[in-house]
Parts: C-alpha cells; sequence; structure tokens
C-alpha cells in the first residue's frame, strides 16, 4: 500500500495513519538558492512510496505542519544517483533546525521530472504549493 501511494487503503488497515520518522540530515542547500528551503530526511531502514511529489504533514515543534515532499534524485539540480526525500514546510517564517521529523503522507500530487531549467522547477512548485493551499487549508 505506502509503494504504490495507496495511504488511506494502508491507514484502514493499520487503524491510524503511516508515519515515519526521520532524522534530519544536512543538504546542499539548492532549495534556499530558489526559494524554496527544504528539510532532508534520512529515510534509509523506512517503507516509503515511490518517487513523486506528496502533500505531507510535519510534525516539528509540538505541532502538525502542512508541507510538500518530493522523494526522488532532484534530476533538474543534481546529477546524484542518490534518492533523496525533501521537506518544504508551507507557512514557515523563520529558518529552524529540527534534529528530527515525523511524517504522515496525504496524498501524492505528479510524478518527479525533470525541469528544462531552474526558472521552470519554481513555476511548478509555486503552481504545487497554490494546489496544496486550496485544498488542504482552512
Amino acid at each position: 500500500m505506502i509503494k504504490k501511494a495507496s495511504f488511506h487503503q494502508a491507514e484502514r488497515l493499520l487503524a491510524r495513519p503511516y508515519i515515519i520518522e526521520g532524522k534530519i540530515v544536512k543538504g546542499k542547500g539548492l532549495g534556499s538558492t530558489i526559494g524554496y528551503p527544504t528539510l532532508n530526511v534520512d529515510w534509509q531502514n523506512k517503507m516509503i512510496p515511490k518517487r513523486g511529489v506528496y502533500v505531507v504533514k510535519v510534525f516539528l515543534r509540538r505541532r502538525w505542519r502542512l508541507a510538500l515532499c518530493n522523494i526522488g534524485f532532484a534530476p533538474t539540480v543534481s546529477r546524484d544517483k542518490k534518492m533523496s526525500m525533501e521537506i518544504y514546510i508551507l507557512h514557515l517564517k523563520k529558518k529552524i533546525r529540527p534534529k528530527k521529523a515525523k511524517i504522515i503522507f496525504l496524498k501524492r500530487i505528479r510524478r518527479e521530472r525533470k525541469f528544462p531549467s531552474l526558472e521552470k522547477l519554481k513555476e511548478r512548485i509555486g503552481k504545487d504549493i497554490r494546489a496544496v493551499l486550496s485544498k488542504y487549508s482552512g
């Protein structure tokens, strides 16, 4: 269920949301350079869904926060063949440096893809954020 991004079905079977907890690790800082700073999560030894962009909730500083999560190779900005999990927290006003994060996956938005430029990537991230906020905020 998890690998196929069937989160509602997994939640029914588990009788609770599927939550992973991961250590926050240092990334390359590329998200900050394009205006979308991310937390990089060490997900090793955890079952995660397939590559793509997800709406998630992240538990940080005693509360759940709405976020976007990219799982994959970040092909627009990286040539590494190492898969990563990056989380961009919506409505976060100041920089935080947590040691761990708990994550609930809500829905897969789209597959991961390579964009022709950083500008096109930024446009798509903005579009993803607006879509998430229109559905999940309020």
